[in-house]
């Protein structure tokens, strides 16, 4: 039953090619049917596949580079996206709900299909106020990520709200500055203006 397994297809794609390779993540019998992903590479003698090296690849470890929250915010999170839209690491705002392990184990969980996914996975790279995976406006950043053949969304999102907060508030300072300004300037005016006219105003007097 191993053998159909995704170690089982990368063992058999590399004695074949004779060459590294890589199966991304899917569920995996000996671990209970937790998935994961596999990297593998031959050890040649003399032309002939002598062992497949394999390492599987952790999730804990993704999550650890995921999860880091450096300057992220209240609302911040970053994620990776697989082909098949499903989540590659956990979500730090919901991982019960928005996991590796959760996609998996649902299929009618359904997937992780928003537009800056959707973009990644086609090769794009931007920035742009799109609706999150919870259906809350966020401020999206994307890029692809060329994970040996294949291709992985890699999203960092902030809710709008907060992102943009910093930016109302320079608006409003800004707009308070300008009124002061305004202001500032038709009193000195006006003072500039008596100033002159009162000698005016005198000597006609």
């Amino acid at each position: 039953m191993y053998a159909d397994s995704g170690l089982g297809d990368l063992a058999r794609k590399v004695k074949e090619t004779k060459q590294f390779g890589f199966v991304d993540f899917r569920p995996y019998p000996p671990s209970n049917g937790e998935p994961a992903a596999f990297i593998a590479k031959p050890v040649m003698n003399e032309g002939h596949v002598e062992m497949i090296v394999a390492l599987k690849l952790s999730i804990d470890v993704i999550n650890r580079v995921m999860q880091e929250r450096s300057g992220m915010g209240k609302t911040g999170e970053t994620y990776l996206v697989g082909p098949d839209k499903r989540m590659r690491s956990d979500s730090h705002l919901d991982p019960v709900n928005y996991s590796v392990n959760a996609y998996f184990a649902n299929a009618e969980k359904g997937t992780v299909d928003t537009q800056a996914v959707r973009e990644a996975l086609d090769g794009k790279t931007g920035k742009k106020i799109f609706s999150s995976y919870k259906g809350i406006p966020v401020l999206s950043a994307y890029t692809p990520l060329n994970v040996w053949d294949t291709t992985w969304a890699l999203v960092a999102e902030i809710d709008k709200a907060e992102a943009f907060a910093a930016v109302t508030r320079l608006k409003w300072l800004s707009t308070v500055f300008a009124v002061i300004g305004i202001v500032t300037i038709m009193v000195i005016g006006l003072l500039i203006a008596r100033y002159i006219t009162k000698p005016l105003y005198t000597a006609i007097n």
